[in-house]
């Protein structure tokens, strides 16, 4: 087996050829034998690094963590099932403060919601596609979708300011910003954000 970065490394490469969209990376890797969920890490590292190549931007603030998936657990007293990060360490009912055991029930086998994103410490970034903006400013960008960590599509269907009702995120917004179905975009300058509105 391949060292974890040659592998991370390859599949960046494949990426940045058009032989892999940056969405089939966990897919391209169970092909290839790995066992789930230790292909979540090196596909969230090489989309991590294709998004910044192609975009010129670093994700300064982002982690990719080790194991940046869910999993199932619950409650035996109070049968509530939890989606945890697979890093949490407090495995305990947030009602009764019974210790959670792992859940096998039948809503385990859906796949962990994150298998086309790339995982951090305060967000969940999804590679969209890019466009290319003519007029007053002409630049292309890369269309990102981001969600806070344990959110799934709530923190995009409901939007960004419900995040940090439900934990765990920080949102920082230039007053001027402004979103278009969870899209959004970013200026190096405020005069350029100011030419494209």
């Amino acid at each position: 087996m391949k060292d974890i970065s040659d592998i991370i490394s390859d599949l960046h490469q494949d990426m940045m050829r058009g032989d892999l969209p940056p969405w089939r990376a966990e897919a391209a890797l169970l092909e290839k034998g790995f066992e789930s969920p230790n292909h979540f890490y090196p596909a969230a590292q090489a989309r991590k690094a294709y998004i910044e190549e192609v975009s010129g931007e670093k994700f300064s603030h982002l982690k990719v963590m080790e194991r940046p998936y869910l999993q199932p657990w619950h409650c035996p007293k109070d049968n509530i099932i939890y989606n945890l990060e697979a890093q949490e360490t407090d495995l305990s009912c947030t009602v009764c403060r019974s210790p959670l055991e792992p859940y096998h029930g039948p809503l385990a086998g859906y796949a962990p919601l994150v298998a086309s994103y790339v995982a951090g410490l305060e967000d969940y970034i999804s590679y969209c596609g890019q466009i290319t903006v003519k007029g007053d400013v002409e630049k292309d960008f890369i269309n990102l979708t981001a969600m806070g960590p344990g959110m799934s599509a709530i923190g995009l269907a409901r939007g960004c300011f419900l995040v940090n009702r439900y934990g765990g995120a920080e949102v920082q917004v230039e007053p001027l910003a402004g979103t278009a179905r969870c899209m959004g975009y970013i200026f190096a300058e405020q005069k350029e954000l100011q030419k494209a509105q």
